[in-house]
């Protein structure tokens, strides 16, 4: 059999990694807790069991989920940082930064930096493409023709959540309040200048918070998320900033169409986890 070569395997697992870290906004509560997250319709199990959730905060998170969507073409910067655990089981932190724009119902453009690296996401309503620029190379696989089926695909086909994809689906607030056992409004806090909202939710894998912008824009300006039953209760924190909706030139359909750039080099879009090891010398 044939040995990968290591800088193909590292620029293949960076562009499988760009996707699993879009640079949407935050670590999906589902792939934390390790299980597939099923979005249905009407009221799931556990809250037909009756959540213990503060009245205001469920209608605070409800008029920020009907915000997002009745955005039909919106764009936003997300700065983040993540711990994950080494191989000593020690916690290390990595941040990132990315543009985001939606057109819905089926496109979206995401660019994604941290670092050391640099890499782009498009959807166009039939295909999802990663590109990483520093490698010059992409991966590219068949999507839904929605943005809600191909976000719920990326997981089903490639085991992977995008980063804030909660915001991202026709109705958030269905999927924010998945499994959720226990909700409460906190005290009032300032996000970059803005007051807002501190809302607290509890479900047996994970706990999570949304800060959302006081007012008529509430909007989600702050997202964290505890992966309380993992070693070491890694966490992933976002802001949100930048919210822009609009009809301009950076929302025509060819924006969210992917074009090779010169020499770019084409790969198998792999599941997450299927990409040849590396051996260590």
């Amino acid at each position: 059999m044939k040995q990968a070569n290591p800088k193909q395997v590292v620029a293949l697992r960076w562009l499988i990694f760009s996707l699993v870290l879009f640079g949407l906004g935050s670590m999906s509560r589902a792939m934390l807790a390790g299980r597939p997250a099923k979005k249905e319709a009407g009221l799931n199990k556990v809250q037909q069991q009756n959540p213990k959730v503060d009245k205001q905060a469920d209608r605070i998170l409800k008029q920020m989920s009907d915000n997002l969507t009745a955005m039909q073409q919106f764009s936003y910067t997300s700065t983040g940082n993540f711990e994950v655990l080494d191989k000593n089981n020690k916690k290390q932190k990595q941040n990132y930064r990315a543009q985001v724009f939606v057109k819905r119902p089926n496109k979206m453009r995401v660019n994604v930096k941290n670092e050391n690296r640099d890499a782009s996401v498009f959807y166009d309503g039939s295909k999802f493409t990663v590109l990483g620029r520093n490698a010059n190379m992409y991966a590219q696989a068949d999507a839904p023709p929605t943005l809600d089926a191909a976000l719920d695909s990326a997981r089903e086909k490639f085991l992977m959540d995008p980063p804030g994809s909660d915001i991202l689906y026709s109705d958030p607030y269905t999927g924010l309040m998945e499994l959720v056992t226990q909700g409460q409004l906190l005290k009032d806090e300032n996000i970059n200048g803005k007051a807002c909202h501190h809302l607290a939710f509890k479900s047996q894998d994970v706990d999570w918070e949304m800060w959302v912008q006081k007012g008529n824009t509430a909007l989600p300006l702050r997202y964290k998320i505890i992966s309380k039953n993992e070693p070491g209760k890694p966490e992933f924190t976002v802001d949100f900033s930048d919210w822009k909706q609009g009809s301009g030139p950076e929302f025509a359909d060819q924006q969210f169409t992917f074009v090779p750039p010169a020499n770019a080099r084409k790969i198998p879009f792999m599941r997450l986890g299927d990409a040849p090891k590396v051996s260590q010398r």
